[in-house]
């Protein structure tokens, strides 16, 4: 069934048919009906608290956005093993009523139980790995630091000794330590990129089980 943003008159829709609309293309894109719901009551807060500002129902509605947006966000927003559990339930309940159906699946589960058991593995490997390269980066840095710090007190202690090797090693303590600095500017836009990657990763993995959007339609006069 198409979502429509726009009545026939032409005006934002009310509370109730926003939200009756955005529960719809919720239950239509996969998320469970009480997920769906939760979404549902924090929505009709916002919109109650702009009608508690002096705002009419259509207008909070409207302020709000488009509905297949602000659907986009609740889904993507919600985390992948809900989306997953969501996914399953809805196809166990399609299926219920088909013998063939349930028999295919029982007969392909162990396939799809394996598939799902290296999709979990890969996918934490990748958290693993990444989570690995952003501490080592920034241990790099620590270590680069550390060692300038030390070298300075070490250069104190031989100082009666050998005034070339406490010029050494002062000098190669400066340097560590600038070197750290220098070095923490990069680290943390590289630990900022890796991030990025993997929540771009996520949300591909996720788009596999949200359903597309409907197109949105405007009925004409």
């Amino acid at each position: 069934m198409p979502i429509n943003l726009l009545q026939k008159d032409g005006t934002t829709m009310t509370k109730h048919e926003f939200l009756e609309e955005l529960k719809e293309l919720l239950l239509e894109r996969g998320l469970s009906a009480g997920e769906a719901e939760k979404s549902i009551e924090f929505y009709a807060e916002m919109i109650d608290d702009r009608i508690e500002d002096g705002m009419s129902e259509k207008e909070a509605t409207a302020a709000l956005g488009s509905i297949n947006e602000i659907a986009d966000k609740i889904l993507y927003d919600t985390p992948l093993a809900i989306l997953v559990k969501s996914k399953m339930k809805q196809k166990k309940e399609t299926q219920k009523n088909s013998t063939l159906l349930i028999i295919l699946a029982v007969l392909g589960s162990p396939i799809w139980l394996s598939l799902f058991i290296a999709l979990l593995a890969v996918f934490i490997s990748f958290y693993v790995v990444v989570g690995s390269l952003i501490l080592s980066v920034f241990t790099v840095v620590f270590a680069v630091g550390l060692s300038g710090i030390l070298l300075l007190p070490a250069a104190v202690l031989i100082i009666s000794e050998n005034h070339i090797a406490v010029m050494g090693l002062v000098g190669a303590g400066l340097i560590l330590v600038g070197l750290s600095v220098l070095l923490f500017f990069p680290a943390k836009y590289a630990a900022s990129g890796l991030i990025r990657l993997s929540a771009m990763i996520i949300k591909g993995i996720k788009s596999l089980f949200i359903g597309k959007s409907p197109r949105v339609q405007e009925v004409v006069k």
